[in-house]
C-alpha cells in the first residue's frame, strides 16, 4: 500500500476541518458549504485518491484512503480536525475515525452508513470503460456510446 499526495484547496482561518467528497466526485462538489464554512474554519477540501487532481492508483481500499489522510494530516501539521464526509468521503472518514479516534474531533456523514455494501456501481464502471476516447472525442458522441 502506497500513500498518494492528495490535492487540495484550503480556504478560511480557524480550527481545520476536512470535507471529503463521495465516489465519482471532487472537492467541488461541496464548495459551497466550504465557502459558508471559512468564516469560522480553515476548510481542506480535499480530491480523494483516483478523484479530481489527486493522483491515480491502482490501489483504493478504505485502508489506502486513510493512510493517504494520516500522510495529508501529518504535511499540514494537523494534529486533528473535525470531518464532514458524503457517501465514499464518509465512509473513509468513518474509516479513519474507528482506526485512528485520536485525529477525528467531530465527524458530519451524510449518505452512507458503517456497513458494507455489495458492489452497486459495476454497470456504470463497464459502460465507462467501453468509451473509446481517442473515437468518441465529444460529449455527444461519448453520450451515444454510453
Amino acid at each position: 500500500m502506497k500513500e498518494v499526495a492528495l490535492f487540495s484547496k484550503v480556504i478560511g482561518t480557524g480550527e481545520p476541518l476536512i470535507i471529503l467528497h463521495g465516489l465519482f466526485g471532487s472537492n467541488e462538489n461541496l464548495a459551497r458549504v466550504a465557502k459558508e464554512l471559512s468564516t469560522n474554519f480553515m476548510v481542506h477540501c480535499l480530491d480523494i485518491r483516483n478523484h479530481g487532481r489527486s493522483p491515480h492508483s491502482d490501489e483504493m481500499s478504505y485502508e489506502d484512503l486513510v493512510k493517504d489522510l494520516l500522510v495529508y494530516m501529518d504535511q499540514h501539521k494537523i494534529e486533528s480536525a473535525d470531518f464532514i464526509g458524503h457517501s465514499m468521503g464518509g465512509k473513509v472518514a468513518m474509516s479513519l475515525a474507528l482506526a485512528h479516534p485520536n485525529k477525528v474531533n467531530e465527524l458530519i456523514v451524510g449518505d452512507i452508513a458503517p456497513v458494507t455494501y455489495s458492489p452497486h456501481h459495476l454497470e456504470i464502471l463497464e459502460a465507462l470503460e467501453s468509451v473509446d476516447f481517442n473515437r468518441d472525442t465529444t460529449r455527444n458522441a461519448v453520450d451515444q456510446t454510453l
